[in-house]
């Protein structure tokens, strides 16, 4: 007994092989880039002015998991692209996008192992202290670099694969200066966003202090005041 519709994906296996290879290429760059953005905001959200909690570690630390499985089958499928276009579609690998997409992607896996090696045992220990507490200015920004590179280099990969308008018409070089200037962009938007959070949780830690300095006082005053009245 046949399978309906399984004679739709065999009666021409390179078809079939190449939409599988477009599939899990897909949905392994929509996981990725979902997951980069939602770490993002996580970060901005509970770790730039809020204590760190070792549930919100786990959250991350997970999430860093499934965003590097989706790196890894972005680069296998990747590889599978290069081989059928060399077998079956030669044509397609004079495209410049195709080497400016590589490229980018051998950054964002760089950044991915930089992340796994330095930002990760760093926000681990970061727990009960908000993301930047206690850490230098120069480790912010690398933070902040890091995070920009991984934004950057998830989004422009799909916007490339998007707009088939660039597909032999511009060169790699030129895809590479545009995706580096978007780069020194969002590095300097993340900057600024993050400092004038960084400023908006002073007051707020300032006012949190002061309570409890006031509440340490109030603590000290009332046995005095009682043994006053008592004497009185």
């Amino acid at each position: 007994m046949s399978i309906p519709y399984v004679d739709l994906f065999l009666a021409d296996p390179v078809l079939a092989l190449r939409n599988a290879l477009r599939f899990g290429h897909f949905i392994s760059f929509a996981i990725g880039l979902g997951g980069a953005t939602m770490l993002d905001l996580i970060l901005l959200r509970f770790f730039v002015s809020n204590k760190i909690t070792s549930d919100q570690i786990d959250i991350f630390n997970f999430a860093s998991k499934i965003i590097n499985c989706s790196l890894i089958v972005i680069w296998i499928t990747g590889i599978g692209f290069l081989i059928h276009y060399y077998n079956f579609d030669p044509k397609k690998l004079g495209n410049p996008k195709l080497y400016a997409k590589f490229s980018i992607i051998v950054l964002l896996t760089l950044n991915g192992v930089f992340i796994h090696h330095k930002i990760l045992p760093i926000l681990n220990k970061q727990i009960g202290n908000s993301l930047f507490e206690k850490i230098s200015k120069n480790q912010r920004l690398v933070f902040i670099a890091s995070a920009a590179i991984s934004a950057t280099s998830w989004y422009t990969p799909v916007a490339l694969g998007a707009f088939s308008q660039l597909n032999f018409k511009v060169d790699a070089v030129t895809l590479l200066r545009t995706y580096l200037l978007l780069l020194v962009g969002v590095f300097a938007a993340m900057n600024l966003l993050l400092s004038y959070l960084l400023r908006a949780s002073l007051p707020a830690a300032e006012s949190a202090i002061e309570a409890k300095s006031t509440t340490k006082l109030v603590g000290k005053l009332r046995p005095k005041a009682l043994a006053h009245a008592v004497s009185n």
